[in-house]
Order: structure tokens, then sequence, then C-alpha cells
């Protein structure tokens, strides 16, 4: 334990603890500070959002995630009553269990094709969320229950699909764009 202690120390940025090391003071994000806060902008070099880091975070409405994440950890925006608006990075490969649960507020999400991993009812209770996922098909990797309230899916297709089924793409200023 003596060894860890030396390796890792607290540290704070933008109201949040991190845990982190001389070379990367921010390599985790642990908690939020105050859950008063209306919006947060990650740390450049965080690499993991832990477990609970904003649940509860009540006054958050909007949440800017750095590309140096690379998983968002079981419940870390849980709760999260007035957040809107949430941009998950290229860089992120896990999405942790209960991720978003309960974010009611949040209308819209893109999950990036490069996440391999999505946990049991990450955005559970998001009654009003339309979910956008840039892989074509459901990845192997996800939890059969990481869409455990069945909210409305749609997987990527550059070409109009001739299949039936939810598929968008991106138009030519970069918005949403339903076939």
């Amino acid at each position: 334990m003596a060894f860890f202690k030396a390796l890792y120390k607290y540290n704070e940025y933008d109201n949040a603890y991190y845990l982190g090391n001389d070379k990367n003071p921010c390599v985790v994000l642990i908690k939020a500070k105050d859950t008063f806060t209306t919006s947060r902008t990650i740390n450049e070099k965080t690499k993991v959002i832990y477990q609970d880091a904003f649940s509860s975070c009540d006054s958050l409405t909007s949440i800017e995630i750095p590309n140096s994440v690379t998983e968002i950890g079981a419940a870390a925006f849980s709760s999260c009553d007035s957040l809107t608006s949430v941009i998950i990075p290229n860089s992120v490969t896990s999405i942790g269990e209960r991720a978003f649960s309960n974010c009611t507020l949040l209308t819209g999400i893109i999950i990036p094709s490069g996440v391999t991993s999505i946990g049991d009812s990450a955005f559970n209770g998001c009654t009003s969320l339309t979910i956008y996922c840039e892989a074509q098909s459901e990845p192997s990797g996800w939890d059969s229950s990481w869409n455990y309230s069945n909210r409305p899916v749609y997987w990527y297709s550059e070409a109009e699909p001739s299949t039936s089924g939810n598929y968008w793409h991106y138009g030519t200023n970069g918005e949403i764009l339903i076939w």
C-alpha cells in the first residue's frame, strides 16, 4: 500500500478531485467537489471518469469530455436531473453500467463506433433520450440490457439502407439525418 501511495496522489482541478501522479496529476476523475455546478470541463489529461463521479449533480446541464478519456465508469453521471448535453469523444471505448441512468432531460446522444463495451442499464430511466450509434449494428461487447428502458436507437449507415430499421447518417453540415 505504501508503494501505491507513493505513486499516486489526490489533486484538485476545476472543482473536482482527481487521482494522478507527477507525470499526469489528473489520470482519474474521482468525484465532483460539489453538486451545484451547471457545467464542467474535465481536465484534458484525464483517462478515466470514475464510478459515481458526477452522480446526483442535480444542477449539471452540460459536460465537456476531452478526447483523452477512454472509460466512463459505472453511474458516473447517474441522476444528473438537469443534464441536457453530453458529447462522448471518439477516444471512449467503455461506458459503465448505469453511467447515464435517470438523466431525464438528456434528449440525444451519439455513441462513437469505438465504444466496444456498454454496461447494463447505461441509459435506464432516460425518458427523453434518442440514441445514435456510429456502429452499424450492436457490438458483441455491449451488455444485452444496455438499453434497458428500450429508448429509440438508430444505427449508422452512410448509404441509404436496403433493409428496414432505424438508421441515420451525418448531413453535409454534420447534423444527424434519419434515413
